[in-house]
């Protein structure tokens, strides 16, 4: 395992939606689609940890949150004066840079958003 820093996490990320540019396809976020963050945040999540490879049968709404999501997290990385410009990540070096950023995004997945997981996941079962 490898720390790496905002930076790393930027130019993973950015190599992750280049090997999967559906996720950005969706476009700007519209009235509405707030209410189906969760969902999105299931998605990315299953996304990560299930191999998933496209929108499937993901609503229009939540596709487009995913894609906000993808860009404020890029965004945030950046900004100097975020959280997350200052973070540090533990990371398997031994796989490609874009495999990397799943790693990245699923920590800060858990990090906020566990329990909208955890309750998204007991509505499946």
């Amino acid at each position: 395992m490898k720390t790496v820093n905002s930076d790393h996490a930027f130019k993973a990320t950015l190599a992750f939606l280049k090997k999967n540019p559906w996720l950005i396809e969706p476009g700007k976020m519209i009235d509405g689609d707030e209410s189906s963050e969760p969902e999105a945040i299931m998605f990315i999540y299953l996304m990560v940890t299930e191999d998933v490879y496209s929108y499937d049968d993901a609503r229009p709404s939540v596709q487009r949150v995913v894609c906000q999501l993808l860009y404020d997290f890029i965004a945030k990385l950046v900004y100097l004066e975020h959280p997350l410009h200052k973070k540090l990540w533990s990371v398997d070096q031994s796989i490609p840079l874009h495999l990397q950023a799943l790693q990245i995004i699923v920590a800060e997945i858990a990090d906020i958003h566990t329990h909208n997981i955890n309750q998204n996941l007991n509505n499946f079962a």
